[in-house]
């Protein structure tokens, strides 16, 4: 097991792009950080840095306190998963995970010891002397974690591993690499840019966008206090609502005159523009609420449902609600929403305003 430390780390490219712009993290002993965002916004060419298969133009990557930036990736004793499994068709599951062991001349007994061991922990066992095209995509995928286990390393990296899963067998080995990460309490790095995969998996989360670390936290400081417009959108599913407000004295409106008021837990300059977030969760029915819905479509998603309308003033707000079959369009619902539970950003820099 290993600390990992991330000082001033930056990727810039030949021809001027930089794709990792000043990232700082401290990984401490046996924590599993996600790191999170959209296609292109750099958290795989970090974690390549870290694995040392990307150099580091600028800053420092410490493993256990030592600088590996010229280290060669087999110097480091890490172990990386990656999305394609990147098995051997001709071997066995057994010869896959004993590979890289016996390349290390380690003796036949201790290779076999731990490449069990690794296949009981993930369920191969009985699957040992199987071919991989005979194995499904979630199996080959536990051989290729099982191949990471066998190294004891210090530290795993994952890098979309759950991509080429459909969505059941994606929920059934996070559920699985999760389980694995606390038994063996290793350090491990994990990039997705699937928020579900992320809340569910992560201690902490690195939300990242156009090469930058948007903000460092756990699943839920993340999704309860976003720090950033971007991040307000990018976290919870439908994503948050944003509209534009205006401060009043104790309150703020969703748009101009004539619009409905919120209540803010503390008062604000009146008069100040503000982008306004409210999580389609957090939109409770309620007869004397504060927000008229005018519904002009219900989606049915089974156990419950969204709502999409408007409001008094033109503002369009999605709100998620129990029971599909009960609301239709056309229909007008009341709606309030607890002030803490109201989120303020400032419309220039997106930055979160303390409310």
């Amino acid at each position: 097991m290993a600390t990992i430390d991330l000082v001033e780390v930056r990727k810039i490219y030949p021809n001027g792009v930089e794709a990792v712009k000043g990232i700082d993290l401290a990984v401490a002993d046996g924590e599993l950080i996600v790191l999170l965002g959209p296609s292109g916004c750099g958290k795989s060419t970090l974690l390549r840095m870290v694995a040392g298969l990307e150099t580091v133009t600028k800053g420092e990557v410490r493993i256990d306190g030592a600088r590996v930036n010229d280290q060669e990736p087999a110097a480091r004793d890490i172990a990386m998963v990656f999305q394609n499994y990147a098995l051997y068709p001709h071997m066995r599951v057994y010869d896959n995970m004993a590979y890289g062991l016996r390349n290390r001349r380690m003796p036949r007994p201790e290779i076999d010891r731990r490449v069990r061991a690794a296949a009981e922990t993930l369920g191969l066992s009985t699957l040992l002397d199987r071919k991989p095209r005979q194995l499904s995509g979630g199996q080959r995928q536990r051989v290729a974690m099982g191949r990471a286990i066998v190294r004891e390393p210090k530290a795993f990296l994952f890098d979309e591993p759950l991509s080429n899963l459909d969505a059941k067998l994606r929920g059934q080995v996070r559920v699985e690499i999760k389980r694995l990460q606390r038994r063996l309490g290793t350090t491990s790095l994990y990039v997705t840019h699937d928020q579900v995969e992320a809340m569910t998996l992560a201690d902490r989360l690195v939300v990242m966008n156009q090469g930058a670390a948007e903000q460092i936290g756990t699943p839920d400081e993340i999704y309860s206090r976003p720090a950033t417009l971007f991040v307000a959108g990018f976290i919870g599913a439908p994503a948050m609502n944003i509209v534009d407000g205006t401060m009043e004295k104790g309150s703020v409106r969703l748009g101009g005159a004539g619009a409905p008021t919120l209540p803010l837990e503390r008062a604000q300059a009146a008069g100040r523009a503000v982008k306004i977030g409210l999580r389609p969760e957090h939109l409770v029915p309620d007869p004397a609420g504060p927000l008229a819905l005018a519904i002009d479509l219900v989606e049915n998603l089974g156990a419950d449902a969204l709502l999409y309308g408007r409001v008094p003033g033109g503002a369009s707000l999605v709100v998620r609600v129990e029971g599909a079959a009960l609301h239709k369009a056309g229909e007008t619902l009341r709606f309030a929403v607890l002030p803490r539970n109201v989120h303020l950003f400032e419309p220039k820099n997106a930055r979160r305003i303390a409310a």
